[in-house]
């Protein structure tokens, strides 16, 4: 581990301890988690601890989903799920990120011109760590 790593575990560690913390605030701080450590650090690659992290927050994520009619910022909730979704391995967790996806965010998917609405996507994406 890194130093820069360190610190963004730290300040991250700092955040979920937070009595205030939100489930919105808290889907985002895992996700987070979960990009920093999972492209960047080797010995994660056979460890099972990004698979419980990306359950955990699947379970966040979800039940954010049922509590509210998505009056949460969409663009937040489409960061956590496409990013926790691509970092996850193959395999059932995966899947449940895609059929949220699809559920939740449907109407991008379904549009005639897929070009466009991953576009739409895409450009939603870029004003959060995703590039």
């Amino acid at each position: 581990m890194d130093n820069l790593q360190a610190c963004i575990q730290a300040r991250l560690i700092e955040r979920l301890q937070d009595s205030e913390l939100t489930r919105l605030r808290n889907c985002v701080l895992l996700t987070t988690y979960l990009y920093t450590y999972s492209p960047f650090t080797q010995i994660w690659k056979g460890s099972l601890i990004p698979l419980h992290i990306s359950s955990r927050l699947l379970l966040q994520v979800q039940e954010l989903a049922l509590e509210t009619v998505w009056g949460t910022p969409k663009s937040a909730m489409l960061w956590c799920i496409v990013m926790a979704g691509s970092l996850t391995p193959k395999g059932p967790t995966r899947d449940r990120y895609g059929l949220l996806l699809r559920i939740h965010f449907g109407r991008f998917l379904s549009e005639p011109n897929i070009h466009a609405s991953w576009f739409a996507i895409a450009g939603t994406l870029d004003q959060f760590l995703w590039s």
